[in-house]
């Protein structure tokens, strides 16, 4: 290897440098995973990336056009990619525009990534979508992105905007910390005692 190609081995091994260089990478890590294969270090730093925002899953519906969206009120991230894109996007996951067609396989990647501990899953704006386009949402988060293994999950919020309570989400909500909102006539219907540190209730 000559001393330029250790140079440059030597300045992709810094973390901070590498870590900096990643966060200017366009369109977001998730679209650009090939750059794994550029070297151990950059697999590596796109890993602990990718692991560090994913305790928290933020899941949000914008709206249908560009129009649509008032930027004055709207997350400066979501606002900045708005205007980037200018085009329909419709669904957000952690402020990143996806396809619907490719949130199942995203959702998939992310949960064969074991070093992936989520936390926290918060929906938001879901139910201006088709019942269609909710129910399958509903579905890919309850069965592709949380599973059967709760271990981890303490908060999810707002998943009750596309179900009104079906066995799955009961069980899902036993084992947060904090659940809602949550519609009285499940918790009702519960025989088992649960506790939470947070729990927002619906009459719906």
């Amino acid at each position: 290897m000559d001393s330029s190609n250790k140079q440059a081995t030597k300045v992709f091994d810094t973390p901070h440098l590498l870590e900096n260089i990643l966060s200017h990478v366009e369109f977001g890590m998730m679209r650009n995973l090939d750059f794994r294969l550029v070297s151990k270090s950059f697999n590596k730093e796109i890993l602990r990336q990718i692991q560090k925002s994913h305790r928290k899953i933020k899941i949000e519906y914008i709206g249908k056009i560009f129009g649509d969206l008032r930027l004055t009120i709207a997350d400066p991230q979501v606002a900045q990619r708005f205007d980037a894109y200018k085009t329909d996007i419709r669904v957000f996951v952690n402020n990143e525009n996806f396809k619907l067609s490719e949130i199942d396989g995203y959702f998939k990647f992310i949960k064969k990534l074991e070093i992936v501990k989520i936390e926290q899953i918060t929906t938001k704006s879901l139910w201006k979508l088709k019942k269609s386009i909710q129910n399958n949402l509903h579905d890919t988060i309850v069965n592709t992105l949380i599973g059967k293994n709760y271990s981890n999950i303490q908060s999810v919020k707002g998943l009750s905007d596309l179900c009104y309570g079906c066995s799955n989400c009961v069980d899902i909500s036993r084992h947060c910390q904090e659940y809602g909102p949550v519609n009285l006539s499940s918790i009702f219907d519960v025989e088992e005692k649960f506790h939470f540190k947070l729990l927002t209730l619906t009459d719906r």
